[in-house]
């Protein structure tokens, strides 16, 4: 009787055994399951916040800048003053450039993208996201990469929300991909247009400075890269 009763203990010993390692073994896994759940919930919540702060950032809603620049004259001999509108939108990263009325040719299409690389360049932000429209008053051939050093000055305004003032400021100047102003053709005749269209001070490169900084009726300022033109359209 005595060894019918031990192995009756033995028994219900080893189901008590077995229950608790089974019951435990379910509140282990469901512990580890929420926490592998949380640590998912977490990196989709950063996956979806992502662009919608780099919208706000860029400014994607339809801003614009306006601003005047001088290239080449269709004639090839004379400058050409333009009024410059740009525009950001939500996009591909594409460029737009308006045609309507207007020829634009390989120099200055191929310029566009140097601004826009050289803006990235200095604002740290890519545009990857963005579309970057390009407009002029101006009818005929835009023709030349003198006009870019405006419209990156342009682009920087709408990307960082600094205010410039280009009423009565103009820029000539080959913008390169890393936001560095290289010299421009027929910039004596430039800046001839810019005094003829009332212009009080005009950004001219660096470069070209000590041929030409010492002007009669205009005050003629000179710049290395996009962020010494930038602060200048600023004042």
């Amino acid at each position: 009787m005595n060894i019918k009763w031990k192995h009756v203990w033995k028994i219900i010993a080893i189901i008590v055994i077995a229950e608790i390692a089974f019951f435990g073994g379910i509140v282990f896994q469901e512990l580890r399951t929420d926490t592998i759940k949380e640590t998912e919930y977490i990196i989709e919540e950063k996956i979806i916040r992502e662009p919608y702060d780099y919208e706000e950032i860029i400014g994607i809603s339809g801003q614009k800048s306006s601003v005047k620049g001088i290239g080449i004259h269709p004639d090839n001999e004379t400058g050409k003053l333009m009024n410059f509108t740009v525009e950001t939108t939500l996009g591909e990263g594409d460029i737009l450039i308006k045609t309507n009325e207007n020829t634009y040719d390989n120099s200055f299409q191929s310029s566009t993208r140097d601004v826009k690389k050289a803006v990235e360049e200095e604002t740290g932000l890519k545009l990857s996201k963005t579309d970057i429209k390009i407009s002029t008053t101006q009818t005929g051939s835009i023709k030349g990469s003198s006009g870019s050093l405006s419209l990156g000055i342009a682009l920087k305004e709408i990307i960082t929300g600094e205010n410039i003032n280009s009423r009565k400021k103009v820029a000539t100047g080959v913008l390169r991909s890393k936001g560095s102003v290289a010299p421009v053709s027929l910039l004596g005749e430039k800046i001839n247009v810019a005094k003829e269209e009332g212009m009080e001070e005009i950004i001219i490169p660096m470069s070209q400075c000590e041929e030409h900084e010492n002007q009669e009726g205009i005050k003629v300022t000179c710049v290395s890269n996009l962020k010494e033109a930038f602060e200048v359209m600023k004042r």
